[in-house]
């Protein structure tokens, strides 16, 4: 596995890929030894996947248009859940959001929102999945990289105001 770490405009971030495809993306945090920790299985080297991913992870957060989709991804020991529910994910498009309970219903799982939840917060592949854009019907909802960065994220996308 291969990996890289990087500077975005929200702090420091890393991407790791496995031959299969891109397998881990760390959200950007303040910590550079922090971002390294959790990419620790990770030889650091780019590779053009990784190089262009940064270029892309980087413009995301300086507020650019992206689109993660072309990208191949390795779920590794995914559940055939977390797939289906990281799928329906992957569908909400930049600048839309969808709730846990619509991406339950889209599942066929009406009412598993809190599995859903569970999925979403598994997800090892944040923002090429974008889990930040499925919210809670009342507000933003939990996110992995914290509640803050979420709704930061929104607000780059015109989501929230």
């Amino acid at each position: 596995m291969d990996g890289t770490i990087f500077k975005t405009d929200f702090g420091w971030a890393a991407v790791a890929a496995t031959e299969k495809g891109v397998c881990e993306v760390v959200l950007p945090t303040q910590s550079k030894t922090l971002v390294r920790k959790m990419v620790s299985d990770a030889s650091l080297s780019s590779t053009p996947l990784l190089s262009a991913l940064e270029r892309d992870i980087v413009r995301y957060f300086k507020g650019g248009r992206v689109s993660f989709k072309d990208y191949r991804l390795d779920y590794k020991d995914a559940t055939e859940f977390q797939k289906l529910v990281w799928k329906a994910a992957s569908r909400i498009p930049y600048g839309e959001t969808a709730t846990y309970g619509d991406v339950a219903r889209a599942v066929g799982k009406p009412s598993s929102c809190r599995a859903v939840g569970q999925a979403l917060g598994a997800n090892p592949i944040p923002l090429l999945i974008p889990c930040h854009r499925v919210v809670a019907a009342s507000g933003v909802g939990g996110f992995s990289g914290g509640t803050d960065l979420k709704a930061k994220m929104l607000q780059l996308e015109g989501t929230l105001r």
